[in-house]
C-alpha cells in the first residue's frame, strides 16, 4: 500500500513541477540569445565559491549573522537531499539504507552521516526559528514583510521537524515495544539513538505518551514530512522562492568580467537594427534569457538597498521592486512570447511597467551587482531600455539635454568654448599628438585628459600635476 500512494504521490508531484519548469525554460528560450557557457572552469570556480560557499553572503561584516543563517539553511538542504532518497526508497523496501554501498550498517559513514544529519536539523530548525524572529520582530528596512516568505520558512521547519519527529518515535518503538523497524545497529558502532543525540533526546520526551502515540507518530512524521517535501517543490517555481532552484544556475552563468563584461557595442549603422527597434530594449522579450534568469534569481533580500546611492539618498529607485516588476510582466506576457516570440505590446515596458524617473535615477555604479549574493546583473537592463529612449524616441531628461547640446557644439557637456580646451595646459610645454606626429618623434604615453581634467577648476589642477610629475620623470608623452 505504501507503495502505490508514494508512486501516486510523486507522479503528480513530479509532474507538476516539470510543467512549471519547462514553461519558464521555454519562456527564457525565446528571449535574446546570448553566450555564456564560455570558459567552463572558471564558471564552475564561481559557482563552488559563490554558489555552494556563499561567500557574498558572509563576506560583508554588517550582513555576516543574515548570511551565516542563510548558509546553514542552504547547506542543511543539502545534506538532507540523501535523507530523502532514503524515506522514499522505504516505502517501496523497509530498510532502503542498507542497499546503498557505503550507507549499510556495516559502513561507519552511515553513522557519521546521521550524526551530521541529526545535527544539521537541530541546526536548520534554529537557524529558521531566529529567521522568523528576524521577519516578524525585528524587521529589517530592507526586508518587507510577506506572506510566501513566512510560509515557506514554515515549509522548512516542517520538513526537519517531522523527520525528527518521525526518528524519534522510531527510536522508541524499537527500543521500548521491539517494533522491528530498520536501525543502523551493530558491526562494533553502536545504535542508530547513539549517533542521533537530538533525536534520542525528543524520542526521551514522547515515551511516556505510549506505545499507540508513538507509532501514530511514526507514520504521520512520514507521511507529513514527504507531503511538506513535495508541496514545498510545488510552490518553488511560482513565487519569489524560485531563487532556490535558479541561483545557483544564475551564479554559473555569471559575468565573468570585473567588475562586469564589456557593454555590447551598437551597430549604429544597421539599417535592420533601427527598422526593428533592436538598439534598446524596447520589449520586455529583448532583454537577453541570462537577463531573464535574473528576473526568477532574485531573493528580494534588499541587500541592494544598502549599498545603492539612488535608494539611500531617497531616489525613485528601488532595485528589487523593479526586478519585481519586470517579472511580473515578464509571467503575463509568457504565453504571448512563448507562441509568438513577442509580447503582446498592450503595456510599455518604459512607462507602464518601469516608470522614467525609476530609469534615470541609476547611477549605474554596480555598487548593486559588487552586493548581490546570486550574480543579478542590473544595469545593463537599466542602460538597454534607456538607449531605446535616446536612440528611438529622443526621449531623456532635461538636465540632460544640456549636457547633449555642449557636446554636440563644443565637444564637452558644459558648454565651454572648444578653444579653451588646451588653455590649462598654458606655461607647461604640453605637446598634442598632431606635434609629435609632424616631428616623426616617438613617445612612451598618451595622457588622454579628457573634458573634465581640460575644463572642470579641480581637476584642472590635477592635470596640470600630473604633466609636472611626468615632466620631472622624464617621461615622453603627448595629449
Amino acid at each position: 500500500m505504501q507503495a502505490y500512494l508514494m508512486t501516486l504521490a510523486l507522479l503528480a508531484a513530479l509532474l507538476v513541477f516539470t510543467y512549471s519548469m519547462v514553461t519558464k525554460i521555454r519562456l527564457l528560450a525565446r528571449m535574446a540569445p546570448e553566450n555564456r557557457i564560455d570558459r567552463p572552469w572558471q564558471r564552475l570556480g564561481l559557482l563552488a565559491r559563490i554558489g555552494f560557499g556563499q561567500s557574498k553572503l558572509v563576506a560583508r561584516q554588517k550582513e555576516r549573522s543574515a548570511g551565516a543563517m542563510h548558509f546553514f539553511i542552504f547547506w542543511g538542504f543539502l545534506v538532507l537531499g540523501l535523507r530523502e532518497i532514503v524515506l522514499i526508497g522505504d516505502a517501496y523496501r523497509p530498510g532502503f539504507q542498507e542497499l546503498i554501498p557505503l550507507l549499510d550498517s556495516s559502513s561507519l559513514l552511515a553513522y557519521l552521516y546521521t550524526a551530521l544529519k541529526d545535527l544539521t536539523e537541530a541546526v536548520v530548525f534554529a537557524m529558521v526559528a531566529i529567521a522568523l524572529y528576524r521577519r516578524l520582530v525585528i524587521r529589517p528596512r530592507r526586508l518587507d514583510l510577506n506572506i510566501e516568505g513566512i510560509v515557506i520558512l514554515c515549509l522548512i521547519l516542517g520538513v526537519v521537524a517531522t523527520d525528527l519527529a518521525f526518528d524519534a518515535a522510531k527510536f522508541n518503538l524499537v527500543r521500548i515495544w521491539r517494533h522491528d523497524l530498520p536501525l543502523l545497529y551493530g558491526h562494533g558502532f553502536g545504535a542508530e539513538p547513539e549517533w542521533a543525540p537530538f533525536a534520542a533526546l525528543l524520542a526521551a520526551w514522547i515515551a511516556p505518551w505510549g506505545q499507540g502515540i508513538n507509532a501514530g507518530l511514526y507514520q504521520l512524521g512520514y507521511w507529513l514530512h514527504i507531503g511538506v517535501i513535495l508541496v514545498f517543490l510545488n510552490l518553488l517555481p511560482l513565487g519569489k522562492h524560485a531563487h532556490v532552484i535558479f541561483a545557483l544556475p544564475n551564479v554559473f552563468f555569471g559575468s565573468l568580467g570585473y567588475p562586469h563584461a564589456p557593454a555590447r557595442l551598437l551597430e549604429l549603422e544597421n539599417e535592420q537594427l533601427w527598422e526593428q527597434s533592436a538598439l534598446g530594449v524596447e520589449r520586455i522579450e529583448q532583454l537577453t534569457w541570462k537577463q531573464g534568469l535574473d528576473l526568477y534569481t532574485c531573493t528580494e533580500c534588499g541587500r541592494c538597498y544598502d549599498i545603492c546611492p539612488t535608494y539611500v539618498t531617497r531616489k525613485p529607485l528601488s532595485l528589487k521592486w523593479m526586478n519585481d516588476d519586470l517579472r511580473h510582466h515578464l509571467e503575463a506576457e509568457a504565453d504571448s512570447i512563448r507562441a509568438t516570440g513577442k509580447s503582446s505590446g498592450t503595456r510599455a515596458l518604459v512607462g507602464d511597467v518601469v516608470r522614467l524617473d525609476t530609469l534615470w535615477s541609476c547611477t549605474t555604479c554596480r555598487a548593486c551587482e559588487e552586493m548581490c549574493p546570486v550574480f543579478i546583473e542590473y544595469v545593463d537592463k537599466i542602460v538597454g531600455m534607456r538607449r531605446e529612449l535616446v536612440l528611438m524616441e529622443g526621449s531623456f531628461p532635461a538636465e540632460v539635454q544640456n549636457a547633449f547640446n555642449g557636446i554636440e557644439r563644443n565637444g564637452n557637456p558644459w558648454n565651454f568654448a572648444g578653444d579653451d580646451r588646451m588653455a590649462w595646459a598654458e606655461g607647461l610645454n604640453v605637446r598634442t599628438m598632431a606635434q609629435v606626429a609632424e616631428s616623426n618623434e616617438a613617445i612612451d604615453y598618451l595622457f588622454w585628459v579628457g573634458c573634465s581634467g581640460s575644463f572642470d577648476d579641480r581637476n584642472k589642477k590635477v592635470s596640470r600635476s600630473l604633466v609636472k610629475l611626468l615632466n620631472q620623470a622624464g617621461v615622453k608623452f603627448a595629449i
